[in-house]
């Protein structure tokens, strides 16, 4: 995934990563993440299985049960959710997170003041779904949220923007 649809978030000064929320069911759902005035706004681009966007090579279960035709279709189906999810960043980026609030009913936001509670984790896991870190908090409207970030870039910007926007709320957690 292409770091090119920051530009114009980070153009207009709005700090934006990406993050999967994952839960202990197995699923999974990437967010474009915006932090601006005095809001953390989670916008839903896509993902729903964890294979869907991390994993480079058809799997096995494919192979075993589709042959070459079901490795193809594997191959363009990740083409196609990576694709889908990179111009819904990209609406997002140039239309901001308010406009782009409704347009998914798992889009969300926040006040800074509604965190309970957050910690922040900069280790790496070995995990599949995001291992670049890894972000928790509880809300009064949304309760418990486990996050992931999507690579180390996400990390560093999560780094420099969260502890300054939540503070006390925020605990870190460092190798």
């Amino acid at each position: 995934m292409g770091r090119k649809q920051d530009a114009p978030a980070a153009a207009a000064g709005v700090p934006v990563f990406n993050a999967k929320r994952v839960s202990k069911s197995g699923w999974c759902r990437l967010f474009r993440i915006y932090v601006s005035d005095g809001q953390v706004y989670f916008i839903r681009v896509g993902g729903h299985l964890a294979s869907e966007w991390e994993m480079q090579k058809p799997s096995l279960h494919t192979i075993r049960h589709a042959g070459l035709v079901g490795i193809l279709g594997e191959v363009l189906l990740r083409k196609i959710i990576r694709s889908r999810a990179q111009r819904r960043m990209a609406a997002a980026d140039r239309d901001g997170p308010e406009m782009a609030l409704p347009r998914h009913r798992h889009s969300f936001k926040c006040r800074f003041s509604d965190f309970a509670g957050a910690l922040f984790d900069t280790r790496i896991l070995t995990s599949r779904v995001g291992g670049n870190g890894r972000w928790t908090f509880a809300t009064q409207d949304q309760g418990k949220q486990d996050f992931r970030l999507m690579t180390i870039l996400d990390r560093k910007i999560a780094m420099d923007t969260l502890p300054k926007s939540l503070g006390d709320r925020l605990k870190v957690r460092a190798k």
